[in-house]
C-alpha cells in the first residue's frame, strides 16, 4: 500500500478487528527480492480467491509546507551518526514507543497532558506520516525539504500515533481548516517553521471484490 493509496474490505481484512495469517513460504532458486511482492499477489488470489479493482477518488487532505518566515529547522547530516535516544528531565515522562526514522531514532513520549515526538535524523515525509494520525485526514509533504533533521515536536492533548492512545483505530475524524489552523498543531508545526495547508488529493481506492476467510489448503 503506497502512501496516497487506501483499502476497502470486510471488517476482518481491515481495522482493530482485523484477521492475521502467518505465511511460511520458501523462495524458488533465483528469485530476487523484489519478485516478493507480485509472489505474494499471485499466493493471495491461489489461496484466498482474491478479486480486487482499484478506483481514484479525490480525498481531503493535508499539504505540509514550509511557513512564510522560513523553516526553524536543525538540519542533521546524513553521514552523522546516530546516538542513542534520551528522555526528557523535566518533569515525568511516560515512554509510548521508541523506533528508528532515516537511519536515526524517533520517540513518542506523554508530558502530562502533552504527546511528544523527538526524533533525530527524520525526513519531512516521514513527519507528514506521523501527522496523519493527530489531524486524520492524508497529510503530503510539500516542503521542498529533503534532508533530514533533528526536532522536537509537542501537541497538547495530541497523539501523534496510535501508541498514545491503545484505543485509536486511525480512524479519528478529520479536522477543518479552522480547527487546524487555530489548533495546537498549527502552533506546535509554526514553532518549527512550517504550517498545513487545506487541499484535495487523487487517492487510489483499492476495493476488495472477493475475498475467502480459509485459505485452500496446501
Amino acid at each position: 500500500m503506497g502512501t496516497n493509496q487506501k483499502l476497502t474490505g470486510p471488517d476482518w481484512v481491515q481495522g482493530p478487528d482485523a484477521q492475521y495469517f502467518e505465511i511460511e513460504a520458501n523462495l524458488p532458486d533465483g528469485a530476487k527480492p523484489e519478485q516478493i511482492p507480485s509472489m505474494l499477489q499471485r499466493l493471495l488470489v491461489e489461496r484466498f480467491r482474491l478479486r480486487v479493482r482499484t478506483e481514484d477518488k479525490e480525498e481531503r487532505a493535508y499539504f505540509l509546507r514550509v511557513g512564510l518566515a522560513g523553516p526553524k529547522l536543525k538540519e542533521v547530516s546524513p553521514d552523522q551518526p546516530s546516538y542513542p535516544w534520551k528522555a526528557k528531565s523535566q518533569g515525568q515522562v511516560l515512554l509510548l514507543r521508541a523506533g528508528t526514522a532515516s537511519g536515526g531514532w524517533r520517540m513518542y513520549s506523554r508530558l502530562g497532558a502533552d504527546v511528544i515526538l523527538d526524533a533525530y535524523k527524520i525526513s519531512m515525509p516521514e513527519l507528514a506520516s506521523a501527522l496523519q494520525i493527530e489531524v486524520g485526514r492524508p497529510v503530503v509533504d510539500r516542503t521542498g525539504l529533503t534532508g533530514v533533521y533533528e526536532i522536537s515536536m509537542a501537541v497538547p492533548g495530541g497523539r501523534f500515533d496510535q501508541a498514545a492512545h491503545s484505543d485509536l483505530t486511525g480512524n479519528s475524524p478529520a479536522l477543518d481548516s479552522a480547527e487546524v489552523g487555530g489548533g495546537s498543531v498549527a502552533h506546535s508545526l509554526g514553532q518549527l517553521g512550517l504550517r498545513l495547508e487545506a487541499g484535495e488529493i487523487s487517492i487510489e481506492n483499492l476495493v476488495v471484490e472477493h475475498i475467502e476467510r480459509v485459505p485452500t489448503e496446501n
